[in-house]
């Protein structure tokens, strides 16, 4: 299996075989699937073994000599139309044809097995980027043979999410989960990090770390604390500024009904919402719940001990001085000064619908109509959004408002 060298795997070898055999039937038999992946940071590395390791390509496709693979990150690689789409496929397998995309693709289709695999999946369902699922979908119709395989981090089969993703059956063809790893993988994982670095850890330690962090990037942290600090106690590793930031942004990458969830469970509450039933059996799924003589508990207790001393909800205040301020912090130099303008009136309006006119007057004055354009206004909330989930909150806080505008949430003021 393809590693880096001198570097042993971060996962068994069965653990890597048993994730890749299921891709590796779904291009087999030409077929598309969803890929619901944890933990982020270890997606894309596998997906780079999977399509470097010779060996398991050759013994498992048997059209593995036309077979090409092209990574697609929505982030990326914008298609806003079919030509653009042509130019990028074609870059890839170097190639010069002419026609549009639909005889592209067939042309192709005699010569080369097309795999696409798009990570991060999940930007196209949170930014509802329709065009490009459609794109890609059509892409099988002009060539039955393309296989494609979205990789996602977030539910996708969530009642948020899934009428998109239903629209465009293909992507429905599988549907396969891979939750969190578990020993023997952690003992790899910490083999891994100690080899990368150059320490080595005590029995004690990597136990300590094994029980309480359990996902792959809350225990690199933690040994990257005690790489750092080795005379520091095993428990600060846990308890540490960066730890906490990282549990912030695990939380906030969930899910309003998973967050939720989580709460209930804490907090010994009764989960009755049809949402909130769908994510406790997704979150148990993926390995961050248990459940146990018919009691539901948390499965990374570091996890736990923050929810248990968190609040679920950050608040923007704005101060005497007009600054912006998050959780006691002055953030207002996060943002330019439209930006923060923007923001100011979103805080003080909270839970009040803010129209496109509403924003227009703040960026070219209440007389400068002739400057308004919708793509501004979209491409500041853009950034707006971007630049909060830098700051550890869901980037959906500013939530928008069909043929109406934009609202920030009275719980977050």
């Amino acid at each position: 299996m393809f590693c880096e060298p001198g570097i042993p795997m971060p996962i068994t070898k069965e653990t890597y075989l048993k994730m890749v055999s299921r891709w590796l039937s779904i291009i087999r038999y030409k077929e598309c699937g969803t890929i619901i992946f944890y933990p982020k940071s270890d997606r894309l590395r596998r997906i780079n073994q999977f399509m470097a390791d010779l060996p398991v390509l050759k013994k498992n496709l048997p059209e593995f000599a036309k077979t090409k693979f092209l990574v697609l990150d929505p982030d990326i690689v914008h298609f806003d139309d079919e030509e653009e789409l042509k130019q990028f496929i074609l870059s890839q397998v170097k190639e010069n044809i002419s026609g549009d995309l639909k005889t592209v693709i067939k042309n192709l289709g005699s010569k080369y097995r097309l795999v696409f695999l798009v990570v991060p999946a999940e930007s196209l369902f949170l930014e509802r980027k329709e065009d490009y699922l459609a794109n890609l979908a059509l892409q099988q119709i002009y060539n039955p043979t393309i296989s494609i395989l979205l990789f996602s981090e977030i539910d996708l089969t969530h009642p948020q999410f899934f009428p998109l993703l239903t629209k465009y059956t293909c992507f429905c063809q599988n549907l396969e989960f891979i939750p969190l790893y578990k020993n023997p993988d952690i003992n790899c994982f910490f083999k891994y990090n100690e080899a990368k670095w150059q320490i080595k850890l005590t029995k004690n330690q990597k136990k300590q770390i094994a029980i309480n962090c359990q996902h792959y990037w809350l225990i690199k942290e933690a040994v990257r604390f005690l790489r750092d600090h080795q005379d520091e106690k095993i428990q600060k590793a846990f308890g540490g500024e960066v730890m906490q930031i990282k549990l912030k942004v695990l939380l906030n990458a969930f899910s309003e009904s998973e967050r939720e969830v989580f709460k209930k469970i804490v907090t010994n509450q009764p989960i009755i919402l049809r949402e909130e039933k769908h994510s406790l059996n997704y979150l148990m799924k993926m390995g961050f719940i248990n459940r146990i003589n018919d009691k539901f508990k948390l499965t990374i207790p570091v996890f736990r001990e923050y929810l248990e001393n968190n609040s679920f909800t950050d608040k923007f205040l704005i101060d005497t001085k007009g600054e912006i301020i998050l959780n006691n912090i002055c953030v207002s130099s996060f943002f330019s000064e439209k930006e923060k303008k923007i923001l100011t009136l979103f805080i003080k309006k909270a839970g009040v619908i803010l129209s496109r006119d509403d924003l227009a007057k703040i960026l070219w004055g209440i007389d400068d109509y002739d400057s308004y354009s919708d793509w501004v206004i979209d491409q500041t909330i853009s950034r707006l959004r971007k630049k909060i989930s830098k700051l550890g909150l869901p980037p959906k806080i500013i939530k928008t408002i069909k043929k109406q505008g934009f609202c920030l949430p009275k719980e977050s003021h």
